[in-house]
């Protein structure tokens, strides 16, 4: 009996004071696992990863909470330790000074490892973000050596009122271009998978230092200044503070592939992307209008607002219109407009020409076209009339507004609803000029981009 109570007080105490999961001693983060996490996400990690695992499918995992947690699962297989650096941060209201890591004892009552993986998960979705990701948790790296499972992070704005969004890099394609896994605040709501986007270039250059591609620091290196770690690079930022965005992306694309495009691949892979974003934007848009049905004559709260406005996916749109509008700029400059396959070349221009044809219409409708309806009459938009209602001001990205104004259509009354952020010249600027924004227009003079490329081979 004597020996019975001493078993159970053992087995007792072991289970009360159980770690998420128990590191293997002496196993660390190090170059070998970099590549075995590397290769991970590119080969076995996709969209509905989580969605497919028993528990994990019902995490509301953001952008920055999915990296999070693919790191914390990997690390939980391997047996490797995992450590964030955050103790105070500003999106919690408690300290830890103990750390955040596979070493807490909070969910100790939960007799299972998978059970306090998943524990930790839900914890961390509203104590961290793409804030501690970014100052944090991760460290700059080489332009010329973007790997699987590395991000690219961007924040911008002003007095207070930023956006920010975390890109997983899952491949580095050998023309430049990368496959990203992402989350919206909208997809956690609906619980739906990761969005994968192929064939990409990026946006918003990495006008802020710690942001921009990033590599998740090591359990060692958790609470190491990110210039003090070893393969820590700032270039990216010299880079960016020297070029416009078109520019900034144009050398990441040099820096990483293996072979170069042709115009016309170039050209259809702008043209889809295009067409993928305002596929995209066509489903939140969807999303408040149900939203409207389901709260009639109510104006959306700041969450609501939030997960259905759309004042920085149509900034992205904008941004995909000037690197299509660049891109032609330099064919027309170098006399290579006509590499292009034709009917690509017809659909490209006319998206930013004054007049087109019927011929031309008809084509960009069959290429893109979202069917704009309020079950009476029904308008047609493709990459053309969007453009041009980014470039008038005229699309909305208010989630209280009707589905024709949400596309630039001029039927129906203006919301009167608060707007909690955003403007109305958010849009603006598209151009069919330099294809730059105000900022670049600041600088005085930018080197050419050949010259940044080929300038200095020891770079």
């Amino acid at each position: 009996m004597k020996l019975l109570s001493i078993i159970f007080l053992v087995l007792f105490s072991t289970l009360s004071q159980a770690k998420v999961w128990q590191a293997t001693p002496g196993l660390h983060w190090d170059a070998y696992w970099d590549q075995k996490f590397q290769q991970w996400i590119k080969n076995d990690v996709g969209g509905e990863f989580f969605k497919e695992l028993e528990g994990f499918k019902d995490l509301p995992l953001d952008c920055a909470d999915a990296m999070y947690a693919f790191r914390i699962y990997f690390s939980w297989q391997h047996k490797l330790p995992w450590k964030s650096g955050v103790i105070n941060w500003q999106r919690d209201k408690s300290s830890y000074p103990h750390g955040i890591s596979n070493d807490m004892t909070n969910w100790d009552e939960l007799p299972t490892e998978r059970e306090r993986v998943i524990a930790l998960i839900s914890f961390l979705i509203d104590r961290v973000g793409t804030e501690s990701l970014a100052n944090l948790d991760t460290y700059s790296v080489s332009v010329h050596d973007i790997k699987p499972g590395d991000l690219y992070m961007y924040k911008y704005g002003s007095d207070g009122s930023y956006t920010r969004h975390t890109y997983i890099v899952k491949e580095v394609n050998t023309d430049g271009t990368f496959d990203v896994l992402y989350a919206t605040q909208l997809r956690a709501k609906k619980l739906w998978g990761l969005g994968r986007i192929g064939a990409e270039y990026l946006q918003h250059k990495p006008d802020l230092v710690n942001w921009g591609f990033k590599r998740l620091k090591s359990d060692l290196d958790i609470n190491t200044a990110q210039k003090d770690i070893i393969g820590s690079n700032p270039e990216q930022y010299e880079i960016a503070k020297r070029v416009s965005e078109q520019e900034f992306f144009d050398y990441m694309n040099v820096s990483l592939r293996i072979h170069e495009e042709t115009p016309t691949r170039k050209t259809i892979r702008l043209l889809h992307s295009l067409c993928r974003s305002l596929t995209a934007r066509e489903i939140v848009v969807k999303d408040a209008l149900e939203w409207q049905v389901e709260n009639p004559n109510q104006c959306m709260n700041e969450k609501d607002y939030d997960a259905y406005s759309t004042p920085s996916r149509d900034v992205g749109i904008t941004k995909k219109y000037r690197q299509l509008n660049f891109f032609y700029q330099q064919l027309e400059a170098m006399n290579k407009k006509d590499k292009v396959n034709s009917k690509f070349r017809s659909i490209a221009e006319g998206i930013f020409a004054p007049t087109i044809s019927e011929e031309t219409n008809n084509a960009l409708n069959e290429f893109c076209k979202i069917e704009v309806s309020d079950g009476i009459q029904t308008h047609q938009v493709n990459l053309r009339t969007f453009y041009y209602s980014l470039e008038n001001n005229t699309a909305s990205f208010h989630p209280n507004d009707n589905n024709f104004r949400r596309w630039g259509v001029n039927v129906g009354e203006v919301t009167q609803c608060h707007t909690y952020y955003g403007k109305k010249d958010d849009g603006a600027g598209v151009g069919t000029g330099t294809g730059t924004t105000n900022d670049d227009d600041k600088e005085e003079k930018r080197p050419n981009l050949l010259e940044i490329i080929f300038g200095n081979r020891n770079r």
